[in-house]
């Protein structure tokens, strides 16, 4: 195990799923639901990517300065 892995054994897997592009699989998860009609069709699904990731990253990093302040579950 990495020190990473050892000190942060609940961040570790959930930082390797919203990395390895992440990005890039939501903006495809917002297309396909948008040809579907399960969501608006004005929606921009890059912008909208790029802003549930930045979310989901924050609320990870907010979890690594205060473990407290956040269940990083609830973004699992």
């Amino acid at each position: 195990a990495t020190d990473a892995q050892a000190a942060y054994p609940e961040f570790v897997p959930i930082a390797r799923q919203l990395i390895g592009g992440s990005e890039g699989r939501l903006h495809a998860y917002l297309l396909a639901a948008r040809d579907r009609g399960e969501i608006r069709a004005d929606v921009d699904a890059k912008f909208e990517a790029m802003l549930i990731h930045s979310t989901m990253r924050g609320a990870s990093q907010r979890w690594l300065v205060d473990r407290d302040s956040i269940d990083i579950r609830e973004f699992a």
